[in-house]
């Protein structure tokens, strides 16, 4: 099973783990704080979609300042 030590979106250090296979060592779930993203260790993460800031930031401003 692979340890996290960072999100795998967004590349954050201080991610949590959130959750725990039932059966000891099969798999544990982690969540970003900053990105919000949530995903369990055993799965293939190789073709994740990469955290874009700007992209967050201009998708949070209200609908009349989107330009």
């Amino acid at each position: 099973m692979i340890q996290w030590s960072a999100c795998p979106r967004c590349d954050y250090t201080n991610i949590k783990k959130i959750a725990e296979s039932p059966k000891e060592g099969v798999w544990d779930v982690y969540r970003c704080p900053r990105c919000n993203y949530v995903w369990r260790s055993t799965e293939n993460l190789d073709s994740i979609h990469k955290y874009d800031e700007e992209l967050a930031k201009r998708a949070q401003r209200p609908f009349r300042e989107r330009g």
